[in-house]
């Protein structure tokens, strides 16, 4: 166990040592994906020009925040989806308006939960969202989830939409754009079965990680698995979803590796085990609060003989006077 303990102090050494080039790198890392994720839906151009947008624009992402580099991919879709009409054009900047009044604006912080939402649903690795996400931000980050979904839903329907003509401004086109856009986001079942499910593991796994309990972040992250695993089975039986129960329980489990994992390499010391002592005398009162160590040594203390042969010279000296 301190062997582990060890490696784990090393690691986040390692990382507050370069705190800000990993995280300039994740959002390297995050935009360079997501444009890709972008141009394979709406095929911006060729492949060496989306190479040369992708890369250009994640250099420029890592001096920018979360929420604007959110803020420069919704324009860049606005700007590519824009070619297929005014009314795809509106419908959608309407929608991502709406989004940033209601949401991005007020949890900047959490945006960041929005991309891993978007970019994990079609692995099957959302439910790692609500395990870990619960563990670093608080209650209103359980919205990012649903915001994740309703993008998601939204813009894996833009290839078809900018397939079709619905360049002039009429009635039929308005009608069967935001029919479209209702069927995959309000009127979809199985985005808002998954959407409540999620935000219920995560406030489960928020509400018992802040608990004053012994090792709270692990007990939070097993309920909140045995909840996501029982919530789709039960959804499963009562709203006959087509859902696949053996690939969420393994990929619930793989994701709870993944998150105790992830609780274990964040996390120095266990400071539930703290413990405050408290004392008075005539005129004060103590608390004194006890952290328990990883590991303490005692180095042995040599005694170095450098001045050894000063010493003897001193005393020659006094002998002879």
């Amino acid at each position: 166990m301190k062997t582990l303990l060890k490696i784990r102090a090393i690691f986040i050494s390692i990382y507050k040592n370069n705190e800000v080039l990993t995280n300039m790198l994740l959002k390297f890392i995050l935009t360079f994906i997501s444009i890709f994720s972008i141009d394979s839906v709406t095929n911006i151009s060729s492949t060496m020009l989306v190479l040369i947008i992708a890369v250009s624009f994640s250099l420029v992402s890592i001096i920018l925040s979360v929420d604007i580099i959110l803020i420069c991919l919704m324009m860049l879709i606005l700007f590519i989806i824009s070619k297929a009409g005014l009314v795809l054009t509106s419908i959608v900047g309407a929608i991502f308006i709406m989004s940033y009044v209601l949401y991005i604006r007020l949890f900047s912080k959490e945006v960041i939960l929005i991309f891993f939402t978007m970019l994990l649903i079609p692995s099957g690795a959302v439910y790692l969202v609500p395990l870990v996400g619960a563990l670093f931000f608080g209650f209103g980050a359980s919205g990012a989830i649903a915001v994740g979904y309703v993008f998601y839903n939204i813009f894996i329907q833009l290839n078809t939409l900018m397939s079709q003509d619905l360049s002039a401004f009429t009635v039929p086109n308005i009608y069967l754009i935001v029919s479209t856009f209702l069927e995959n986001t309000i009127y979809n079942e199985k985005m808002l079965v998954s959407i409540a499910i999620l935000t219920i593991v995560f406030l489960v796994v928020y509400l018992i990680r802040i608990l004053s309990i012994a090792y709270a972040p692990y007990v939070a992250i097993f309920f909140g698995s045995i909840i996501n695993i029982f919530g789709f089975l039960l959804a499963q039986m009562l709203i006959n979803l087509d859902l696949n129960i053996i690939v969420i329980v393994s990929a619930t489990i793989s994701c709870a590796l993944i998150a105790f994992f992830v609780s274990f390499m964040s996390r120095v010391l266990d400071y539930t085990k703290t413990q405050v002592v408290q004392f008075e005398d005539e005129t004060n009162y103590y608390f004194v609060k006890v952290i328990p160590k990883i590991e303490t040594s005692s180095k042995a203390n040599q005694l170095q003989q450098a001045y050894m042969p000063l010493q003897m010279d001193i005393n020659n000296t006094n002998k002879e006077l």
